[in-house]
């Protein structure tokens, strides 16, 4: 039981880690992916491609994320 627990733990841990800072950064201001997503005037699913690295933002769509989560552009999008 224990050792479930803490399987559990380490896991939700090492998921955190790996997280990206403009995910990161956009979970902290409280904001969905597809709230982000309409506010960028693009769909969802091309958003969720371009936080997960499948694609790429353009500079102004870059611009206007840290604009929108007020976040200096270099730390968002420091290891994408």
């Amino acid at each position: 039981m224990y050792i479930i627990k803490l399987r559990k733990v380490t896991k939700r841990l090492n998921k955190e880690d790996n997280m990206n800072n403009l995910k990161f950064t956009r979970k902290s201001r409280r904001l969905t992916q597809k709230e982000l997503a309409r506010l960028l005037h693009m769909s969802t699913s091309t958003y969720i491609k371009k936080e997960r690295n499948l694609d790429y933002f353009r500079v102004y769509e870059a611009m206007e994320v840290s604009k929108i989560l007020q976040s200096d552009i270099n730390y968002l999008f420091k290891n994408m």
